[in-house]
């Protein structure tokens, strides 16, 4: 059963921990913005009515939220390192790409040696650098973007963005006609992989006419879709190869029987994005992100959020939920004594 604590008198005769926590402490700072009238009445169904009294839930999560705020990790490293370090035996030869321990956890050369990890994904009011959103992923590239969508579907109260701001790896056509169709302007560079082209010409020397859907090669041949590609979102144009066979132009221009060109089918949301990055509100966007960059750079130096004591992406996403609160916390500390 749920277990509640009742006001204690002291415990001992001459120490109050009263006296011994500044007026100023951050701790006491963290309490004025914590409310936990209602968490009782949430928690209720999950404890049974009968058997003993549990840890107080409220004193749990403060107990949770001082560890975080001050990065407190060391008695949980120690019992990790108790378990890592067991007496010599067999070795056995680690799994290369999935875990036995943890299966959902991706392996990642990110940050040095290999290793099974995760990734935590924020989504940040970029003028104060309050996080309104977590989302923990396999460390995967590709799933920065399913976390992306995730949170900005969810409709956090109060939180509706007009615009959004990321780095490069969100810049892919899907991602841009996406945000573009909800209405939201991404201030975010356009992911462009050039192929390799062997000093031959480039997409650009040919010309694109819209309304036929062809592109047109420099001698003023047609180059007509072929193929569309719906998974990967790429169509392809190909020119005859009775055209490209007598070309004067055709050394400059492909070694194969006939020139293909492809284009995205999200190309029309590139462009419009490429455009918006020659405007000062795309510069001024652009800069404002930094702020939220260092919020990853305080997990690890302030935090200490270096390894997951939970498994299993659930695991992950509490952990990271609890370490964004915790930042939370010290930002609006920050920001109300500024």
């Amino acid at each position: 059963m749920m277990g509640q604590i009742k006001e204690q008198g002291q415990l001992f005769y001459r120490f109050r921990m009263e006296d011994h926590v500044p007026a100023g402490h951050l701790l006491r700072q963290v309490d004025g913005f914590l409310d936990f009238s209602s968490l009782r009445a949430e928690l209720a169904p999950l404890y049974s009515h009968t058997g003993r009294p549990s840890v107080d839930p409220e004193l749990m999560i403060r107990m949770l939220l001082i560890g975080y705020l001050f990065g407190i990790h060391s008695y949980l490293e120690d019992l990790e390192a108790a378990v890592a370090n067991p007496p010599p035996g067999p070795r056995h030869k680690p799994p290369k790409y999935i875990s036995e321990t943890d299966p959902q956890a991706a392996w990642s050369l990110k940050d040095g040696p290999g290793r099974f990890s995760y990734e935590v994904n924020y989504l940040a009011d970029d003028k104060h650098a309050i996080i309104v959103d977590v989302a923990a992923t396999p460390a995967r590239l590709s799933q920065e973007i399913v976390a992306a969508k995730e949170m900005l579907d969810r409709h956090v109260s109060g939180f509706a963005p007009s615009s959004i701001a990321a780095d490069k790896s969100y810049g892919t056509g899907p991602f841009l006609s996406w945000l573009l169709e909800r209405n939201i302007t991404p201030y975010i560079p356009v992911l462009d992989r050039k192929a390799q082209t062997d000093c031959k010409m480039t997409r650009d020397a040919f010309t694109y006419d819209p309304e036929r859907d062809v592109f047109i090669c420099p001698q003023g041949h047609d180059l007509p879709l072929r193929s569309v590609n719906a998974e990967t979102r790429v169509k392809r144009y190909k020119a005859k190869a009775s055209q490209c066979r007598d070309c004067p132009l055709r050394s400059h221009c492909t070694d194969a029987p006939y020139r293909t060109v492809i284009r995205l089918m999200d190309e029309e949301a590139r462009q419009i994005v490429r455009d918006l990055a020659k405007t000062d509100a795309y510069q001024a966007a652009r800069a404002r992100p930094k702020k939220v960059e260092m919020l990853f750079a305080h997990l690890k130096r302030w935090l200490k959020l270096t390894r997951l004591r939970l498994r299993g992406l659930s695991g992950a996403n509490e952990e990271f939920l609890l370490a964004a609160t915790a930042q939370n916390l010290k930002r609006l500390v920050k920001l109300s004594t500024a």
